[in-house]
Order: structure tokens, then C-alpha cells, then sequence
């Protein structure tokens, strides 16, 4: 696995042993960021079950302004400090080592985010209860763009009130849905 393009493009990501991540492909990395094009110039980014990071650092080395990766397992965090380390992004980078749920469930869940990547283990409801964490917690102040990898054919349901469905696409194995907010909230 490496990174496709920007300033880190070839450099290799490490990726834990045996099958507890599963890193996003290449070919599915690019489809997302062809789709998401500029927003990601600049950018707050949050990358959600982050595993290697390799949502977060493509997002960093096409110009993102900062990423926040959250993991809880042992071994991809390991991983992912080494990725982050190796494509000498710590400036930019925070890594928050605990569940998903847990994070998204503060009161101190970060505001802000332009993009937010979520990459859940597939045939879950992990992915609903990320995005009814996100509806909750979350006040964007400008449009937000949400990407979620599923199993093709389970997108999340139902989809929070407050957000829409925008496109939802296969490839090969994954499934990806993008969501925005309705209306962004005021202060």
C-alpha cells in the first residue's frame, strides 16, 4: 500500500499483520479523492477507525491543512504513528487512540471538520452509529463532506435527519457513501 499522489505520492504505508485492518485499496483511495477533487485543499480532515491512516495521510499529502486519526486497536496504531512519522507529517497530525463511538461522543468532539472519513468493520452497525454520532455531536460551520466505506450493498440506514445522501458507489468489495449536512447550524 502507498500513498497515490501529492507530496507524499510512492511512499510506502506499513499495515498491521492478519486481518483485524483492513487498509482502503489504492484503486478505492483514488475513485474517493477523484470524487472529493479540491475540497480536500486545505482542509480539516478526520479519519475515523483510521487503521494505517491512509485515508488521513493521502488527504495531508494532497494539501489537507491538519488530520485527526482515531484508532483504538494496539497494532494499527502503532502502524499508524510509524506512517505518520515516515511521511514527516506530525505537525499536522493528531492521533487519538480510542474508539470511534467513544471520541464522537464527547462533548469535546472537534467542530470544523471539512472532510471526515469513516472506514468501519464492514457488516456492522458501526457505520450507522458513526454517522448518528457524527449527527449528533458534530455543528459544521461550513459544508462537510462525509465518506463512509461499507459492504457493497449495506449502506447505513437509516440516514440521520439532519444529513443527506448524496452518492453511494461499488467497487470491487467496498461500498462508499457520501453524506453532507442539510443546513449548516448557526453558532
Amino acid at each position: 500500500m502507498r500513498i497515490i499522489a501529492g507530496s507524499f505520492k510512492g511512499r510506502k504505508l506499513l499495515s498491521p499483520k492478519g486481518s483485524r485492518t483492513r487498509p482502503t485499496s489504492d484503486r478505492v483511495r483514488e475513485a474517493i479523492f477523484s470524487i472529493v477533487g479540491d475540497l480536500v485543499s486545505g482542509a480539516a480532515v478526520l479519519d475515523l477507525y483510521a487503521g494505517t491512516g491512509a485515508m488521513g495521510l493521502e488527504a495531508l499529502s494532497r494539501g489537507a491543512r491538519k488530520a485527526v486519526f482515531v484508532e483504538s486497536d494496539t497494532a494499527a496504531l502503532t502502524c499508524l504513528n510509524t506512517n505518520i512519522g515516515s511521511c514527516g507529517c506530525r505537525d499536522r497530525s493528531r492521533v487519538i487512540g480510542q474508539s470511534v463511538i467513544s471520541y464522537l461522543g464527547k462533548a469535546a468532539f472537534e467542530d470544523g471538520f471539512e472532510l471526515m472519513f469513516a472506514d468501519p468493520p464492514y457488516r456492522s452497525d458501526l457505520g450507522t452509529l458513526t454517522l448518528m454520532a457524527i449527527s449528533k455531536h458534530a455543528k459544521p460551520l461550513k459544508r462537510c463532506l462525509i465518506i463512509l466505506e461499507h459492504a457493497p450493498g449495506f449502506p447505513p440506514e437509516p440516514v440521520p435527519g439532519n444529513m443527506n445522501r448524496i452518492d453511494t458507489r461499488k467497487y470491487g468489495n467496498a461500498g462508499v457513501t457520501f453524506f453532507e449536512f442539510k443546513k449548516i447550524q448557526e453558532l
